[in-house]
């Protein structure tokens, strides 16, 4: 089912999915199962803090606040922000609008936006949700994924906001358009490289500008077993592509590819991302060996307290 993506976990997250999608019962539940949180509701209460701080618009803060009878939809785990119960996955998708609009100027006066890999349609439903607000000139929102995922972000919506402008759509059945902006939260970076050349000639080189959260191709041409485009060759295809740190840091390999009309200039050197990229991953590697001598140690002392009772 989810050949070039992810392989078998893939699988098992589509098949879920589905049942979801169908069944009220495991919808009321969805976003906390494992399954579910290992591919989509990944982070940790410390990093959703981070996120809501890096939130610096004041009117995107708001509706991220506001968005606790949305976040008990699909029973998430919420942690309190601020006093209210929210998912850390809002937060994070707050900081992406936040993004949008100081990346790309010319983002109040976007009429089509499209977002490649959509959830559970959180990003949809914030974006939709601040043009009714702020009035922008927003006209269609499409979100295109897996026929399941398109299903089950549809029955989210439908419960969290009216809206026909609206829609989720199964690849195979998305049309060549022309976009405003397309955006993509990992999804085209965790394609192999076929899909991910389908993409691009489908959706990517027909849109004005682009957002893409990255965390495959920065050091190879290989992820999750299969080929996939480097960030080279994705700099030198898409037209003003530049780099970006992908900030709050929620992994060691992640970093923003913006392209087309953005306000980034030149961004940030691909050397400057890979050296940080160095240094998270030293930094997780010495916590894990400090973890290992601190679970070393606690087994020496168990053995010596056990020595001494046996005498």
């Amino acid at each position: 089912m989810t050949e070039g993506w992810l392989g078998r976990k893939g699988d098992s997250y589509t098949d879920f999915v589905l049942d979801a999608a169908r069944d009220e019962r495991v919808f009321a539940t969805f976003r906390r199962e494992p399954v579910y949180r290992s591919i989509v509701e990944t982070l940790s209460a410390e990093q959703g803090a981070e996120f809501l701080s890096a939130i610096d618009d004041p009117l995107v803060r708001r509706l991220c606040l506001a968005s606790a009878a949305a976040d008990r939809v699909g029973g998430p785990t919420t942690f309190p922000f601020e006093g209210v119960a929210l998912s850390p996955t809002t937060l994070r998708y707050g900081k992406v609008l936040c993004d949008l609009q100081r990346f790309f100027p010319k983002y109040p006066r976007m009429r089509r936006i499209v977002e490649i890999g959509v959830g559970y349609g959180g990003l949809a439903r914030l974006v939709w949700e601040h043009h009714l607000l702020e009035k922008t000139k927003l006209e269609t929102y499409v979100g295109i994924d897996l026929a399941p995922v398109a299903m089950l972000a549809g029955r989210y919506m439908d419960l969290c906001t009216s809206s026909h402008n609206v829609t989720f759509l199964a690849s195979e059945d998305t049309a060549v358009e022309d976009w405003d902006l397309v955006i993509s939260n990992y999804a085209f970076s965790e394609l192999d490289r076929t899909l991910q050349e389908s993409y691009l000639a489908r959706v990517l080189e027909n849109a004005s500008a682009g957002y893409l959260t990255m965390n495959t191709g920065l050091w190879s041409g290989t992820a999750f077993g299969h080929p996939c485009f480097t960030v080279e060759e994705l700099l030198e295809r898409l037209p003003n592509a530049v780099l970006a740190p992908d900030r709050p840091e929620s992994a060691t390999s992640n970093y923003i590819l913006a392209f087309g009309d953005h306000a980034l200039g030149a961004g940030t050197p691909l050397e400057e991302i890979r050296a940080r990229s160095r240094q998270l991953i030293a930094e997780r590697e010495a916590r894990r060996a400090e973890r290992r001598s601190l679970r070393g140690l606690f087994r020496r002392v168990a053995a010596g307290i056990v020595a001494v009772f046996a005498i």
